[in-house]
């Protein structure tokens, strides 16, 4: 940033480790406001589909009417014997193949859950940029911790035009998360300048700046 803004600022310890800790803050609301599209659905499904295959798979020993490997059973009686306790192992296989057919449900509502979710349109949509005011509140303190004047160059908003607080919000911004990366200076300060108008930030700015 000192090269790109012929700026020479030297950042101590202590205002570090407060940057550090408000970009996490910040970090975590940049993955909160994901837009949720139908592939996120539809990975949570797919994920949920093979635990309970898998879970079906451990209990279907208990159903007693098919060949097993000796392992399986014993692991069944052994499962049954506690989850039966007082009841005994019958009370157990009885309870195991209950939840057994449960799990068969859920599936079965999974199935039905995919075939809904293929008929639905791809949802779309931009991150929401509320965690932008924020952040910009932490660059604005932050910048007052380094002597950085707090502004942007308002009505020229343009890379040749930016100022030394555009170039660190700008150069701060890629230690967040991709999604949230301004895509460049001049996107950077006019993202600035909403914070600016929405949050009340407090700001040094000039038309001369």
């Amino acid at each position: 940033m000192n090269e790109r803004s012929g700026s020479c600022i030297c950042v101590s310890e202590e205002v570090y480790r407060e940057l550090e800790y408000g970009l996490r803050l910040v970090s975590g609301a940049v993955e909160d406001m994901a837009p949720i599209t139908r592939k996120d659905f539809d990975t949570r499904l797919e994920r949920l589909q093979n635990a309970l295959a898998i879970a079906a798979q451990v209990l279907e020993p208990a159903r007693l009417n098919a060949w097993v490997e000796t392992t399986d059973s014993e692991f069944i009686f052994f499962l049954a014997e506690v989850v039966g306790r007082d009841g005994g192992v019958k009370e157990g296989l009885s309870l195991s193949q209950t939840h057994l057919r449960l799990l068969e449900a859920v599936r079965v509502h999974c199935a039905r859950a995919g075939i809904t979710l293929a008929e639905m349109p791809a949802k779309t949509g931009r991150r929401s940029l509320d965690f932008y005011g924020p952040f910009v509140q932490l660059m604005a303190q932050t910048a007052g911790q380094l002597g950085i004047r707090v502004s942007t160059a308002r009505d020229r908003l343009d890379d040749n035009s930016a100022t030394p607080f555009t170039y660190f919000v700008h150069e701060v911004e890629r230690f967040l998360p991709r999604a949230a990366w301004s895509n460049s200076l001049t996107a950077c300060a006019r993202r600035i300048e909403r914070a600016f108008s929405s949050s009340g930030i407090p700001r040094q700015n000039s038309s001369k700046s």
